[in-house]
């Protein structure tokens, strides 16, 4: 069973058709199906699934672009000084100090 069900207006797709979808199951942090139908996964859902019905939302695919242009990471380096964080938690409050330190 799904643990989240969303069923907005559209879904655009990256598939070559660039089909449209009405529904998109979630099981953690993956997708893990889709349909055109926006009621063709409610077979999947359990008593628990939370299901968002929006017939405003739309719903665009992403994709996680880590690269770096190498002068400009270079250059970036020397507003915060990353090197001195050991936990995502010291790396935020430098990057939180450098930005407060602009305003002035």
């Amino acid at each position: 069973m799904i643990d989240l069900l969303v069923r907005p207006t559209a879904t655009y797709s990256m598939d070559k058709a660039r089909a449209m979808r009405g529904a998109v199951a979630i099981e953690g942090d993956l997708v893990v199906a889709h349909a055109v139908e926006r009621h063709g996964l409610d077979d999947r859902t359990a008593p628990t699934t939370r299901v968002i019905d929006e017939p405003h939302l739309t719903l665009l695919p992403t994709f996680l672009d880590n690269h770096n242009h190498l002068t400009e990471a270079g250059r970036n380096s020397l507003f915060v000084a990353v090197g001195h964080a050991r936990t995502i938690g010291e790396l935020v409050d430098l990057v939180r100090e450098r930005a407060a330190s602009c305003k002035n």
